[in-house]
């Protein structure tokens, strides 16, 4: 989910064993979860967060989030 939008198969499945490895790391880079309704669990989206950089004073990362099309404006 790194670029949302990939242009074929074999690059996302490359990104896909990138995201499964980052996932065995001690020092991982990639926090993916979905976002469910309370009652249902029906998955509505995810929201995640990707280390960019560690730095004196903290980590830098990017956070974002996506809603499915069906929940939009809820």
């Amino acid at each position: 989910m790194q670029d949302i939008k990939l242009d074929d198969r074999e690059t996302a499945r490359v990104e896909f064993e990138d995201l499964l490895s980052d996932m065995r790391n001690i020092h991982r880079k990639y926090y993916f979860f979905h976002m469910e309704l309370k009652d249902t669990h029906e998955q509505v989206g995810s929201i995640g967060y990707t280390v960019v950089d560690d730095t004196p004073v903290g980590t830098i990362v990017n956070l974002g989030y996506l809603t499915y099309p069906k929940f939009g404006g809820n």
